[in-house]
């Protein structure tokens, strides 16, 4: 079953990070994903409490879906969708693949490092701030994401398939990253880390700085060496001066906060009705129909803040037990590893601010993390994996 899962794995993490522009292969992607969740259901070498926090969770979530359907009237479709998307990320965690499978998913990123980094450089050499305007409404028309410049030297390329780019680098530059053996592992992170700035998410170069002081404060016992870390740092120095380039981020994302402003606006006054819909939700598949000035939010599934969308759907005390079964699921998964601990978290800290969390993305998240504390270890890792217990004993 497993090299099954590992193969499921590999093509679902194919098709998510080329959602531009193979996005009408979703469907074979929710289906491969449905596959790993059958196969890990068939093993039964699970933990008592995990499968007990699982079973409880199911039972609960079934009965918010009977809810939904019978009492609020959602549409069934919306509501099987939402009630399948929470079983299956929490699912995750009963899941692991093999260290082959784990090296493609390092390398479909890589990939998508590169495409987007080439996209950048060929747009500053071909288009100008008013030329490349045909290029970015049809990109936005595509429903791909968004391609924009502030001078016309320096694009950004914020397009799907972007969103484990920062998880990926964190798992290349922590000390789990070596387990791989990548022949070109430096310059792999050398791209990965270009690929994160021509993202230009400004949460992932917040996430990314707060991790890079972290490693830099505990002194891993497995660090980059002083080369890697100034052709990094050199790569920061030599791009469009990044006052400049942090100033003009922080004006644009005025408009992107005042989106999710607004979402937070409308979410919280349907969720607030009375204090039934604030403690139970407004069910799973909830839509409202409002239009603001923003946007026209008519049967609307897709969120910004997709976490609080959860939130609305299944109200204070569902989605609470929900998050709880999250971080008890992951502390029994990732205990054995505090830098395992640390990437899951700066995930969550970008992700939440995005429309990557309790998703694919986080599945594919969980499994990776779950499969890197899970792997047999190699001979020549069991030194490693030693030192690396030790520093989380400090």
């Amino acid at each position: 079953m497993k090299r099954l899962q590992s193969l499921s794995y590999v093509f679902v993490n194919f098709i998510l990070t080329r959602m531009v522009p193979l996005s009408v292969l979703s469907p074979l992607m929710n289906l491969l994903t449905l596959i790993m969740l059958g196969s890990g259901l068939i093993n039964k070498r699970h933990s008592g409490s995990k499968i007990t926090i699982f079973a409880i969770n199911v039972t609960f979530l079934t009965i918010a879906l009977l809810f939904s359907i019978g009492f609020e009237r959602n549409q069934p479709v919306n509501a099987i969708r939402s009630y399948l998307l929470l079983v299956i990320v929490l699912f995750a965690y009963f899941i692991t693949v093999s260290r082959t499978a784990l090296k493609w998913f390092v390398y479909f990123n890589v990939f998508q490092a590169c495409a987007i980094l080439i996209a950048s450089l060929s747009m500053t050499y071909l288009f100008n701030l008013e030329t490349y305007l045909p290029v970015r409404f049809f990109v936005q028309g595509r429903e791909w994401g968004d391609v924009y410049t502030y001078n016309g030297y320096f694009f950004i390329i914020q397009i799907k398939g972007n969103a484990l780019l920062l998880f990926t680098l964190m798992i290349m530059i922590s000390p789990f990253g070596r387990q791989f053996y990548f022949k070109y592992y430096k310059l792999m992170v050398v791209l990965l880390f270009a690929g994160v700035f021509v993202a230009g998410n400004f949460a992932y170069l917040i996430v990314l700085f707060l991790y890079l002081l972290l490693w830099y404060i505990r002194k891993l016992p497995v660090r980059l060496n002083i080369k890697l870390v100034g052709l990094l740092l050199l790569l920061l120095i030599s791009a469009y001066p990044i006052v400049r380039y942090v100033g003009n981020t922080v004006e644009a994302k005025k408009s992107s906060l005042g989106t999710r402003g607004d979402q937070l606006q409308v979410l919280s006054r349907d969720l607030n009705e009375n204090v039934f819909t604030l403690l139970l939700g407004k069910g799973l598949g909830n839509t409202v129909s409002v239009v603001t000035k923003m946007r026209d939010y008519t049967d609307q599934v897709y969120y910004e803040l997709q976490a609080f969308y959860m939130l609305n759907q299944l109200g204070f005390i569902m989605f609470s037990l929900y998050i709880m079964s999250h971080v008890l699921l992951a502390y029994l998964n990732f205990r054995g590893s505090l830098w395992i601990i640390i990437i899951y978290l700066g995930y969550i800290v970008y992700a939440s601010t995005n429309p990557y969390i309790l998703d694919t993305n986080q599945f594919i998240v969980i499994i990776t993390l779950n499969s890197l504390v899970s792997l047999p270890l190699l001979e020549k890792e069991k030194s490693l994996r030693k030192l690396v217990g030790k520093e989380n004993e400090k």
